[in-house]
């Protein structure tokens, strides 16, 4: 494992563990009820593909090679071998004596047994009930309904469902059993589909639905998914931007959307086409959003300096797809720029020195660091602008007590400069020493197996006590539960007692660290003692030592 492949990960300066997989045959066991999620939703195209990966350097194995590879694996079971089993034919006709696709089905159809005593019934179906998104309706009856044909002559048979409300689509047999029904595009949003196959519908064979059956399912009313600007400080007449999950009617919203500032309702009126491309933030969000998805809208008066905005739908936002609303209020708010103004400092104990906070986001292309001056004078001194502060950095003396002087040239986002200039006491205190100790980035990594190793990355630790167990495949699920991030009743010892229950010890040993400074080390730890061959699985637990 080169050390390119590890990410620096900071962790509690105490411990951090890996289970090393060192390319063996038996790979990693996991447990049968492991099961992969994720979620589909609609989104638009990149505007500029993707840069093309290049391929991997490769060559073809020897035949020594590849034998070698092969030796490795377990052999196969060899099953006995079973009687062959006589299927007696359908219906007791005689095979169809005929070259011709058409003689073919003709025969298929009457070799059918007669199942016209059992009731038909439909196997499975989907969607139903409440769905994030409908992309087609299937529904899997458990008898044969259509003959074998054509998907021509399929789309003349009649359909025994009925949808309501049928969007734009079209019905088609999947198979002799499955039926399905693709939307132009998908299912709308914001309604609720009925979907029957009424008492009587036929399968080829006879068999008949003795009851109605009947099932909806439902897709989600408008949400507004993204809003902008999101938390401020903006401008007095910032355009506002707001996202939904489905088409919606821009007039329809905005005349269900409620702006309050400073206790007054505040009217609005939909963005111009202008005002939207000579905003930068607001034309590219437009830009990755769908057609109809998305409104701006433009205060008709400035809002009052450093007001609290809040936006709302109440409960019963309509969409431009269904008829179904909103059945919750909706709401976000952001703040209004105030005067520029000095509100506060903060001393840095870890890196840099101090920051001055500041009451809207600062100019920074326009930032001159000579508008800031300390005195008595800082070695190494620099300030630089970052959001809603000036930091400062230099090699301040502990302890000392510094004053800081800002021009009133300074200016923030908005065009608003300091009405004069200020100035602020600072204090130095000596920083803390940052300790840290990093492993692989997550907590199963592979390593070659010829040069076995690990490294093991660290910060001011002088030292550091290793353990390594050989473990078996199957430990993986209980070391991956071990070690969630989210379970709360796991502590540092209790990990190393269900270690040593999990494998063998074998090897542990206190490591030096050699380092200048506050410089991060990595030490590379040779594994092939810890191997009886090259290959296996070991878990690599370290522990900073730093008294």
């Amino acid at each position: 494992m080169s050390p390119h492949h590890l990410v620096r990960r900071r962790v509690s300066p105490r411990f951090c563990f890996v289970l090393l997989v060192l390319a063996s045959p038996l790979g990693i066991a996991f447990a049968d009820d492991d099961i992969v999620s994720f979620e589909l939703s609609e989104a638009t195209p990149s505007p500029t593909p993707s840069r093309a990966l290049s391929s991997a350097f490769e060559r073809r194995l020897t035949s020594d090679e590849t034998a070698r590879l092969l030796s490795r694996l377990p052999a196969p079971k060899r099953e006995a071998p079973q009687p062959p089993v006589a299927v007696p034919r359908l219906g007791g006709r005689p095979p169809v004596r005929t070259r011709s696709a058409a003689g073919v089905l003709q025969g298929l159809s009457y070799a059918l047994p007669s199942t016209a005593q059992r009731p038909l019934t439909v196997l499975r179906h989907a969607p139903d009930g409440k769905v994030a998104l409908a992309v087609n309706l299937s529904v899997t009856f458990s008898e044969p309904m259509v003959p074998l044909a054509s998907d021509e002559d399929l789309a003349r048979e009649a359909v025994p469902v009925r949808l309501t409300p049928e969007p734009q689509g079209r019905w088609r047999w999947l198979d002799t059993n499955t039926l399905l029904f693709t939307p132009e595009g998908r299912f709308p949003m914001a309604t609720q589909y009925t979907v029957e196959v009424p008492r009587g519908a036929r399968a080829l064979a006879g068999s008949a639905f003795e009851d109605d059956l009947r099932w909806t399912f439902t897709t989600p009313p408008p949400k507004a998914t993204a809003w902008h600007p999101e938390k401020g400080p903006t401008s007095d007449e910032p355009l506002i931007f707001i996202r939904f999950d489905q088409r919606m009617d821009s007039e329809r919203v905005l005349a269900q959307l409620r702006v309050n500032a400073d206790g007054r309702d505040w009217p609005m009126r939909l963005a111009t086409s202008d005002e939207i491309k000579s905003d930068d933030a607001v034309r590219s969000l437009a830009g990755d959003s769908l057609a109809e998805r998305w409104v701006a809208l433009h205060p008709n008066a400035p809002f009052p300096a450093g007001v609290l905005v809040t936006l709302h739908f109440d409960a019963g936002l309509g969409s431009a797809e269904g008829s179904l609303t909103a059945p919750e209020k909706q709401e976000h708010s952001f703040i209004v720029r105030s005067a520029l103004k000095l509100v506060g400092t903060e001393t840095k104990r870890t890196t840099g020195w101090a920051n001055l906070v500041f009451s809207n986001p600062i100019d920074a292309k326009g930032f001159d660091p000579n508008w800031v001056q300390v005195s008595p004078p800082v070695e190494d001194f620099h300030a630089h602008v970052q959001g809603d502060r000036v930091v400062l950095r230099g090699k301040p003396r502990y302890p000392q007590k510094y004053r800081v002087r800002i021009a009133r040239a300074l200016r923030d986002v908005f065009g608003q400069s300091l009405d004069r200039d200020v100035s602020t006491a600072l204090s130095a205190e000596e920083p803390w020493v940052s300790a840290g100790l990093w492993l692989a980035h997550s907590h199963l990594a592979v390593a070659d197996p010829t040069h076995p190793s690990v490294s093991v990355f660290s910060q001011n630790v002088p030292s550091f006590l290793m353990r390594v167990y050989a473990v078996e495949p199957a430990v993986w699920q209980r070391f991956h539960e071990l070690f969630d991030e989210y379970n709360p009743k796991r502590n540092d010892e209790d990990k190393l007692d269900t270690l040593a229950a999990l494998g063998r010890l074998v090897f542990k040993s206190t490591v030096s660290v050699h380092a200048a400074g506050d410089t991060p080390v990595e030490s590379r730890i040779d594994l092939s003692s810890c191997l009886d061959r090259r290959y296996g699985h070991l878990i690599v637990s370290v522990e900073a030592v730093l008294s």
